[in-house]
């Protein structure tokens, strides 16, 4: 890209999507074929990790771009923050957004009976009109609360991802947040939330092949990088919890991460990096990084940097990934995790899950692994 014309940037993220809400990622309860269609356009990562579970901490390192930069600082054109999350918006303040635009949706105390009428649908068409007024050499930073606000998929949507002999659907507006002993409680509690979960996320990619269709047609956001991803997950009661950013477990973590890079050809698709699944084990700060990349003006050295993060995750390279919050510090390589855990009374715990079999951090071998802990513990 040349300096009269600058690389303009939309990045997207959606507070509580972890990647096994995807069809992209292995979901089959849905198809999701605007994040496909993403997907297709440009790089999936299969192994990326939030920095924490907790927003606030996230969010910070999602905006930064390395070397104590501010990826609002990294672009020409103006920095537009986009949000209806008072955390978000807070963080995006700190990293010294040109412009905040606060979306404050009216509180809502029920179901939605229409996907129009969803706290969604708000954000989103206020998305579109931040869209309508990107300029060359912008960035456009859109966060949508997703699910930590209300549930408000309509209930109808929500029975289509129930059977016959299922339970009742999660019919509240309020997002399920408590703990889940998977060996005393019903475990009927986890179907009838992970089918409501799942209308949201229906409602979220309804919404955003509408947000594409203007993209598409905008002259300039048409040719813009996009990236889409998550601050943190959402957890099913793997890690003990049903809720939102509960622990460091992959559920709370292990987000999806979309790249599309802009060309001049006349689709504004680069062939290079178009379809590609990467499984590099990384973090998604890699978005704030590679936005200052790119905006160096050196194709060959954007195309160096996206290959060398676009490795093999069993690569014996692969560099190890740490991750924070909620009382709990965590480290990933290409071979373990290993989680510890402080607790209030100054106990600590350890777990040890095997990577990358056991993807979402379901069998904890620590006591048959002692000397792997010690050996990681050096690495904290």
């Amino acid at each position: 890209m040349s300096e009269e014309n600058p690389p303009t940037f939309i990045v997207l993220t959606i507070d509580g999507l972890n990647s096994f809400m995807l069809g992209l990622y292995g979901n089959t309860m849905l198809e999701t074929p605007a994040f496909d269609s993403i997907a297709s356009a440009g790089i999936t990562f299969d192994f990326a990790m939030s920095h924490s579970c907790e927003l606030t901490d996230s969010m910070r390192h999602l905006l930064a771009a390395g070397n104590d930069a501010k990826v609002s600082q990294c672009v020409a054109g103006r920095s537009v923050f986009v949000s209806d999350c008072v955390t978000a918006a807070q963080c995006a303040k700190e990293a010294q957004f040109e412009s905040i635009v606060d979306i404050a949706p009216e509180a809502t105390y029920h179901v939605a009976e229409e996907i129009g009428q969803t706290r969604a649908a708000t954000f989103f068409s206020n998305a579109v009109e931040a869209v309508e007024q990107v300029r060359p050499g912008d960035l456009l930073w859109l966060h949508f609360s997703g699910l930590s606000q209300s549930w408000d998929a309509p209930l109808e949507l929500r029975k289509q991802f129930v059977g016959p002999d299922d339970p009742a659907v999660y019919d509240s507006y309020e997002p399920p947040s408590q703990a889940f002993d998977p060996e005393i409680d019903d475990p009927d509690l986890v179907v009838s939330i992970q089918a409501a979960l799942t209308a949201q996320v229906a409602v979220i990619d309804q919404l955003i092949e509408v947000l594409l269709k203007f993209v598409a047609e905008h002259p300039v956001a048409s040719k813009a990088y996009l990236a889409i991803t998550s601050p943190r997950g959402y957890s099913l009661g793997g890690d003990g919890q049903i809720g939102i950013g509960t622990s460091l477990t992959s559920e709370s973590v292990h987000v999806p991460l979309l790249f599309t890079l802009a060309s001049d050809n006349p689709e504004g698709v680069n062939e290079a990096f178009s379809n590609v699944r990467s499984h590099s084990l990384i973090q998604n700060t890699l978005v704030g990084k590679l936005i200052k990349q790119l905006t160096g003006g050196n194709p060959e050295s954007n195309e160096s940097f996206l290959n060398k993060h676009c490795g093999v995750f069993m690569d014996e390279q692969t560099e190890p990934v740490f991750l924070e919050g909620n009382n709990e510090r965590a480290l990933q390589n290409r071979a373990w995790k290993l989680i510890h855990r402080r607790k209030e009374n100054g106990d600590e715990t350890w777990r040890l899950h095997v990577k990358p079999d056991d993807r979402w951090d379901a069998n904890d071998v620590s006591s048959r692994c002692p000397q792997i802990i010690e050996e990681l513990k050096n690495s904290f």
